[in-house]
């Protein structure tokens, strides 16, 4: 069995307000993005991991490299305009360059998460074994309001309570049977490239647990979730940026 990696760094973070990709920006004077790749080797060192990369970073990768001494061993590959390409382009680099086997697993993780530990790496790892999938979920904490459009010629809307137990918020990585997922990016690759259908698809598509409910067989495991860590933010906005080091305190100890 092999174990594939996949780590998302394609996005150029443009919520973050900074000329610099915010999986390029340091925490505790490492890239973000090469905290991710540590933890998985930490976790399986003959994992083979491959990481997407903005267009414009793929020639400066090398320097990047070693400017930060990142001497594990790993592919890279340029991504695409959105998440699911960059997936997409991974796993037929991946196809392309090993005898993928029905037992192998894929693990997918957004490279604006550093803090993700190798304990709870092994853990989805296991899960994803016995059932298919291993997607890490967290309860929601805030109370919910829905937004709706009164008008659609004032557009005006309108909100209304909704129970958040019904509710959780889902983390990367995302762990798949290598097998099961990707039937399933090949099936919203086809439509979306090849049909030229992906409005209505795209706005039910948000990450790779999603991709696989959307287009699995009937007949194919459900998802399978997996309490999530706290502390594995995603690095989206300013606050986070700030409060990374804080979190780094708290991780360092666990991890």
């Amino acid at each position: 069995m092999a174990h594939y990696v996949l780590i998302l760094g394609g996005g150029q973070g443009t919520r973050l307000n900074s000329k610099t990709p915010k999986q390029f920006l340091e925490i505790q004077g490492v890239p973000i993005i090469m905290h991710s790749a540590y933890a998985f080797l930490k976790s399986d060192s003959k994992c083979k991991i491959y990481i997407g990369l903005p267009q414009d970073y793929v020639s400066e990768w090398a320097s990047l490299k070693k400017k930060y001494n990142f001497n594990i061993n790993h592919k890279f590959f340029k991504g695409g305009q959105k998440r699911f390409e960059t997936v997409y382009l991974g796993i037929q680099k991946i196809i392309q360059e090993n005898q993928c086997h029905k037992d192998d697993i894929i693990s997918i993780h957004d490279g604006a998460r550093p803090f993700i530990d190798s304990i709870f790496i092994s853990q989805l790892i296991s899960n994803a074994k016995i059932y298919g999938s291993a997607v890490p979920v967290i309860s929601l904490k805030n109370a919910l309001r829905r937004s709706e459009v009164k008008s659609s010629v004032s557009n005006l809307t309108t909100t209304n309570s909704i129970n958040r137990l019904h509710y959780k918020t889902a983390q990367t990585p995302q762990v798949f049977k290598f097998h099961l997922i990707e039937k399933s990016y090949e099936k919203l690759y086809h439509l979306i490239f090849k049909d030229g259908n992906n409005a209505s698809i795209l706005s039910n598509i948000f990450d790779d647990a999603s991709v696989y409910e959307h287009f699995k067989n009937p007949k194919e495991p459900k998802i399978n979730e997996v309490p999530g860590r706290e502390y594995n933010i995603k690095i989206t906005t300013p606050m986070d940026y700030y409060i990374a080091p804080h979190i780094y305190d708290f991780f360092k100890n666990i991890k």
